[in-house]
């Protein structure tokens, strides 16, 4: 039996026992994992390493040693001779092994830093449940070194400062902020022992646990195995995982179209939702909202699509960590007639910062009046961003940005609502049901290789910073061409079949 228990699967363990022990005895009914989670490792490991900088001479437990014992032997020993700091320092106590990303010595114990990278701004503390579950992950380190007898002066979380300004190089002591989290730390200590027994017994149990929906369900991994039972749009689906929808479930009511009509919902919008999957409506428009909305146009219509992405580590002079830098916009100018011209910016050379050359293009491209087509309020706050980051260019900005029109409001509002939509109304949801024949051209991308959402845009953007062979930047570059003109493309489609329904309905 197996008495061992990793730092991964202790903080497993206390957000989800099922999911710790399916990542142990049934980890092939995980969901892929996406490119976007494989950037997100990444630059974890980068930011990892750079902290390490704030200590000079550290010597580090190196990766290519796999067993754990040897790793605890190799970490004695770096302890024995005499060195103040390490990195990856690995120790075992109660059947619980932790990896510390960084152990330095002080006079009287050592200090622990674990690092992450999350950006710390003015509105975080220790006590918001985003950060206890980072104290979660220091708090079992400082378990096994005090079991060890070692005396633990202080633990810090080392996160990214979200006031720090790049200048035209890292500042690696600037960049890095150490938040003190030893009293919640210690706090913590009385309730491990506890669960250590509890989740080795349930790691080492042939039985797949029961288990109660919560909040980390949405965006689990497992889901999709765990939920294989519920009913197409389950009541959490509309009612968020919350004690309303508890009380139905607990009720057996699990599916939206059972939930009884008199029951009392907080809000129209969800009776409205219920109501019409109860019934399957297949189109509900409301005529008079959308001819209003419509009635708003004005022509030539500009359908406006950017394409971002962010750095933990800023890349360029004058950012922060996390920033959100455009890259890339796609434009469509739509005449009456339904005549189509097509303008597109891509950064050149993605070493250089791409705002204000884009900035430039991009108001070069729009001159007029007329409206400018978006979905969602994306382009709005890229806008709002780049007016504040380049004031020199806040009023062609905010001109444009005061010329937008939204077409997701049509559906957010549900002024038009088709009963597969859900709860959703994102462009990526309504086009297979509104424009089919556009959705396939995005999965035609997908089955191709290329980029087909945003988040691989964002990625591919930044492979090419550091890609040097021509044929795979050329690739890459007509992926991305391909995609953002795509977005435009979708939306121009979308907002012509409205005001065919519309007409057809009206």
């Amino acid at each position: 039996m197996n008495k061992t228990l990793s730092k991964t699967s202790y903080l497993q363990g206390l957000k989800c026992s099922k999911f710790m022990w399916l990542n142990k005895h049934m980890k092939t009914v995980m969901d892929p994992i996406s490119t976007g989670d494989i950037a997100r490792i990444e630059t974890g490991k980068d930011i990892g390493k750079l902290a390490r900088q704030l200590f000079q001479n550290g010597v580090l437990v190196p990766d290519s040693i796999f067993d754990v014992e040897e790793r605890v032997t190799y970490t004695s020993d770096l302890i024995n001779s005499g060195i103040e700091t390490i990195f990856e320092a690995t120790f075992s106590f109660n059947n619980v092994q932790v990896r510390i990303d960084i152990l330095n010595k002080v006079s009287d114990g050592y200090e622990i830093y674990e690092v992450k990278s999350k950006k710390w701004t003015k509105k975080l503390n220790t006590s918001q449940k985003a950060i206890k579950e980072l104290i979660d992950d220091i708090s079992i380190q400082y378990y096994v070194l005090n079991g060890l007898g070692i005396n633990v002066t202080e633990t810090f979380l080392t996160c990214l400062d979200g006031e720090y300004v790049r200048d035209a190089s890292i500042k690696v002591n600037k960049m890095f902020k150490n938040i003190s989290t030893t009293e919640e730390v210690i706090k913590l200590q009385d309730s491990i022992p506890q669960n250590i027994e509890l989740f080795i017994n349930t790691l080492d149990s042939e039985e797949n646990p029961d288990f109660k929906i919560c909040s980390g369900c949405s965006k689990c991994s497992y889901k999709k195995y765990c939920w294989q039972d519920m009913p197409e749009f389950p009541v959490f689906s509309l009612l968020t995982i919350s004690k309303k929808a508890f009380e139905l479930y607990d009720k057996d009511i699990k599916a939206v179209e059972d939930i009884p009509n008199d029951y009392e919902f907080t809000s129209e919008a969800k009776k409205f939702i219920r109501d019409h999957w109860k019934n399957k409506t297949e189109l509900f428009i409301n005529s008079d909202k959308v001819g209003e909305a419509l009635a708003k146009l004005r022509y030539p219509l500009f359908h406006l699509d950017f394409e971002t992405f962010q750095s933990q580590v800023p890349i360029y002079k004058d950012t922060s960590p996390g920033q959100i830098i455009p890259f890339q916009y796609s434009l469509h100018i739509e005449e009456r007639n339904n005549t189509l011209i097509h303008k597109e910016y891509l950064a050149e050379e993605p070493s250089i910062d791409p705002r204000e050359d884009l900035i430039c293009n991009l108001i070069k491209h729009m001159q007029g009046d007329s409206s400018v087509v978006v979905y969602s309020n994306y382009e709005a706050n890229t806008l709002q961003r780049l007016a504040d980051e380049f004031p020199q260019y806040a009023n062609e900005l905010i001109l444009i940005k005061n010329r937008i029109w939204d077409l997701a409001e049509i559906f957010q509002k549900r002024h038009i609502y088709f009963y597969q939509l859900k709860t959703k109304y994102s462009l990526k949801d309504v086009m297979p049901i509104l424009v089919p024949k556009m959705s396939t051209k995005y999965l035609d991308l997908k089955e191709s290789g290329s980029v087909s959402f945003g988040e691989e845009a964002s990625n591919a953007f930044i492979q090419l910073m550091t890609e040097r062979d021509k044929t795979v930047i050329d690739s890459i570059r007509e992926g991305l061409l391909e995609y953002c003109k795509l977005d435009t493309e979708s939306m121009v489609e979308s907002l012509r079949a409205v005001i065919e329904l519309n007409s057809t309905k009206g």
